[in-house]
């Protein structure tokens, strides 16, 4: 059986059901085929990479990506153009579609063959309105699903996935694409709108939308899109469709609640010729560096050095419940504006207080070389 999505023709030697959508047939450039091994799948090189429950070995010809889970084993075989991929699984395994691990490692290596024919996987909930799709992306837990739908029952709109829409590049436009994997959401749409918008989500008491420049849309993109760091010349694909994407789609920071008069603030500063956020908000991001943890100490709120900066850091920040908020804040890129607006709405303080003293802190932050600015 074959299935169909974002420019990709899957062979598979059974279909799964959350594919079922996906078997009318449709152009592609790339194929994959499935195929099911006779024997156990030896690693012959070294580990390349060890995340979350699984390891990938470098083959002569491509890759071992395998399962560290004992209860659920699963090996996959991939070859170095992602064109054939043969599992193995234990006589006593799991059917392949009951199979978590199985599900999330094939999954993760047709992300891999995405690139090649300019498409990315983006940690995103996306939905299709009558202007052209929008696609909410943040870190998990932050409120993209709620958003979605939201918009989806405002809006009387398609959710197109909940988790991990491919994004997919044709002739200067991009493309929102349905695919048979979906998270919890279990959203399997099988096909594709063209993709007016993306917005990183920001809980806040108040709703604006700040267009981001090319470099900070870039990196936004560098973190929510699936780049494979053990296949160089798949992560260099990827890098490239990224870049590519900034340059057809305007990316937008999102501030807001999952309210419906939030959603028609945002929708009209999208779509609205009166109100529409075309231009490019030039003011600078701030974020805190990698290797410091904020940790709350018998009621204290203390920031601690990890890893190498243990040996670098001196001395102990406290911080102040107003302060430990911004610190919070700060873990993801944000302008002095928008943080200010954000302890505007948090705090009962006068503005020109929190204006001054946000200043402080942020030059306190300097000080012991803990901001990133860009």
């Amino acid at each position: 059986m074959d299935a169909y999505f974002a420019d990709l023709k899957v062979e598979l030697p059974r279909l799964f059901p959350p594919w079922m959508p996906f078997v009318n047939e449709k152009p592609f450039s790339r194929r994959v085929r499935l195929e099911l091994a006779d024997r156990e799948i030896e690693a012959e090189g070294p580990v390349l990479w060890q995340g979350h429950n699984m390891v990938c070995h470098a083959l002569r010809d491509g890759w071992r990506i395998a399962s560290t889970i004992p209860a659920d084993q699963v090996c996959l075989r991939v070859e170095q153009n992602y064109g054939l991929v043969t599992v193995w699984m234990p006589p006593n395994a799991k059917e392949m579609q009951e199979s978590k691990m199985f599900m999330h490692l094939f999954r993760m290596v047709l992300e891999c063959a995405f690139p090649f024919q300019g498409v990315v996987s983006l940690h995103a909930s996306c939905v299709a309105l009558e202007d052209g799709a929008v696609a909410f992306t943040a870190p998990s837990g932050t409120g993209k699903s709620a958003r979605a739908q939201s918009w989806a029952s405002l809006f009387d709109a398609r959710l197109i996935s909940g988790d991990r829409p491919a994004i997919r590049l044709a002739a200067g436009r991009a493309y929102a694409c349905g695919v048979p994997w979906d998270g919890k959401e279990s959203i399997c749409f099988p096909g594709e709108e063209p993709l007016a918008a993306i917005c990183e989500v920001r809980r806040a008491p108040f709703t604006r939308l700040r267009r981001l420049t090319a470099f900070q849309a870039r990196r936004l993109l560098m973190r929510q899109c699936f780049i494979p760091i053990w296949d160089t010349e798949a992560a260099g694909a990827a890098l490239n469709v990224i870049e590519r994407l900034t340059g057809c789609v305007p990316i937008y920071r999102f501030f807001g609640d999952p309210g419906r008069e939030s959603a028609r603030i945002a929708y009209a500063g999208l779509f609205s010729r009166e109100t529409r956020a075309d231009r490019e908000d030039t003011r600078f991001d701030m974020k805190i560096k990698e290797g410091f943890v904020l940790r709350n100490v018998v009621d204290e709120h203390i920031v601690m050095p990890v890893g190498k900066n243990i040996e670098t850091f001196e001395g102990a920040l406290v911080l102040s419940d107003v302060s430990a908020f911004i610190w919070e804040q700060l873990a993801r890129p944000i302008c002095r504006e928008d943080l200010l607006e954000l302890v505007l709405g948090e705090f009962n303080v006068e503005r020109d207080v929190a204006s001054s003293d946000l200043d402080t802190f942020l030059d306190k932050l300097r000080a012991h070389n803990v901001l990133e600015e860009e």
